[in-house]
């Protein structure tokens, strides 16, 4: 019922959207190294102390596919 009560007031629910402006500095500061070649995908999530999976979403988000 408190989910519910919040709902009918307008709050939002769950985990924020990420969004290009809340992309972490890590991946931002390495993302230009992968996109020029002189990195693989391994390397930048390693480097940039994120997982796999987040790294596709990281990238699926500033490509726009």
């Amino acid at each position: 019922s408190g989910m519910a009560n919040a709902r009918s007031k307008g709050i939002k629910l769950g985990r924020p959207q990420t969004t290009i402006e809340t992309l972490p500095y890590g991946f931002l500061k390495y993302y230009p190294m992968f996109q020029k070649g002189s990195i693989n995908l391994s390397e930048l999530s390693r480097l940039s102390s994120i997982s796999r999976p987040t790294l596709y979403k990281y990238l699926r988000l500033l490509e726009g596919g």
